[in-house]
């Protein structure tokens, strides 16, 4: 075959192929994902909600003993987006999975949200601790916090689904051994006394309170106060919820 033809064959080839990626790319995604991924409109949600947060922690800190104190923060969708999980699920029409969870937790590859660093940072220059408590699992940990650590986020602890919390997927137990200074998986040689939850930040309800319990009206007075709830469009049990009247 002569050069000339071997380089128009080649080029076609690449051609399909660029085809290909392009028509992936731009798959079609769900409108809460496209939502997240696209829109300024997020942004713009995400950190208006974390300078929010700043002004009313200010408020709150008045008059608290250094290191009594903390704010309680979910991690995905609430500090760190996995955005670019869900669009590579629904890309590569993909089924949500423990294990492509897993996968992707262990990359470390999930970003910071906007006002979330700053936000970190102001809790423990007033004199707070700042207690991220996650259900991710203990197989992820590592990833999770070197993902933190590369973030830039600070944090005093970080409380995963392992251990006696394996099964506390409403945080309940976590959020309550906080409080009396009984947590129970903290690293060797690591201490934390009894604190007062100043603030609660979360993309889920349970995240902020016992929903099995409560609801929107009985927390309703809270929100602009200790409660703080971020957007998430992508994934929750609203999928499977009645409708709120």
């Amino acid at each position: 075959m002569r050069n000339w033809a071997k380089s128009l064959v080649c080029t076609a080839c690449i051609a399909w192929c660029v085809c290909i990626v392009t028509r992936d790319s731009t798959a079609e995604l769900s409108s809460g994902v496209a939502w997240v991924s696209r829109s300024e409109a997020y942004q713009c949600c995400v950190q208006q909600t974390y300078l929010d947060a700043q002004k009313r922690l200010r408020e709150l800190a008045k008059g608290e003993k250094e290191g009594t104190w903390c704010v309680v923060l979910d991690a995905d969708e609430t500090i760190i987006s996995n955005v670019d999980f869900e669009i590579e699920l629904e890309t590569k029409n993909i089924s949500h999975s423990g294990n492509a969870w897993d996968e992707w937790c262990n990359k470390a590859r999930a970003t910071a949200l906007p006002g979330a660093k700053e936000f970190l940072a102001l809790a423990q220059q007033l004199g707070g601790k700042v207690i991220i408590i996650t259900n991710r699992n203990g197989a992820v940990k590592q990833a999770t916090m070197k993902n933190l650590d590369a973030l830039g986020l600070a944090y005093d602890a970080c409380l995963f689904s392992e251990g006696p919390y394996a099964k506390d997927k409403k945080k309940i137990q976590r959020r309550s051994d906080l409080e009396k200074g009984t947590v129970a998986t903290l690293p060797a040689g690591k201490t934390l006394p009894p604190l007062n939850i100043l603030m609660r930040v979360g993309d889920q309800a349970h995240d902020l309170y016992d929903d099995s319990k409560l609801g929107f009206k009985d927390v309703r007075e809270r929100f602009g106060k200790d409660l703080v709830i971020l957007p998430n469009p992508m994934y929750g049990n609203f999928s499977k919820a009645t409708l709120v009247k």
